[in-house]
């Protein structure tokens, strides 16, 4: 398992949701993954699609033996879009994964034009990998997070903007309050002087 450096032959399937903390260094940054593992047969889906609520992206992953697993990529994109929540859907980052690229040729059922293909039509990091062989496994993560981290800043800038033009809408309203009462005030006392037949200084 990515998160362990290890590789375990003894699968079982994922139910609801497994979780594992994992720490790498992207753009010179130690980075701290909260990675969950979502349930993938469709049995188990509906415990598992409550984590997606505030990731920060989301990892796709296919069988490059089986074609089924990646036309069902755009499936499992619809269903995370729709149970994330995203702030900003549009520049939610996904990291597509090409799991088994360690078997051979004959066996291979997903070719690497046609995903890269894709992928890049649907704006997805893509890397064909092997789990067993520990390849590109962390090379596709550290991509992400460097995703992760741009899109945080840009959101995180155009918060502080909104809030700035609030404010200086905001400003700008208490200002116009002010002189319009200033204004007011003026009048008033000049009214004031007119009723009152007095000479002020």
């Amino acid at each position: 398992m990515f998160e362990h450096n290890k590789f375990s032959a003894q699968f079982k399937p994922t139910i609801g949701a497994d979780f594992s903390n994992k720490e790498i260094v992207a753009d010179d940054r130690l980075v701290t993954l909260q990675i969950w593992d979502t349930a993938g047969q469709e049995r188990f889906q509906s415990l598992g699609s409550a984590f997606y609520r505030g990731a920060d992206c989301c990892v796709l992953v296919y069988d490059i033996t089986n074609p089924l697993s990646f036309a069902n990529l755009v499936t499992w994109k619809s269903t995370f879009m729709s149970k994330s929540e995203s702030k900003d859907p549009a520049t939610m980052p996904f990291l597509v994964l090409g799991n088994k690229c360690d078997v051979d040729e004959g066996i291979r059922k997903v070719t690497s034009l046609e995903a890269k293909r894709f992928c890049e039509e649907q704006g997805f990091v893509w890397f064909e990998v092997s789990a067993k062989d520990n390849i590109n496994i962390e090379q596709g993560f550290r991509s992400i997070v460097t995703r992760v981290v741009e899109r945080q800043e840009r959101l995180n800038g155009k918060i502080l903007g909104d809030a700035a033009e609030k404010a200086n809408v905001e400003g700008g309203k208490q200002s116009a309050v002010a002189s319009n009462t200033s204004r007011r005030m003026t009048r008033s006392t000049k009214t004031k002087v007119v009723l009152g037949e007095q000479t002020l200084s």
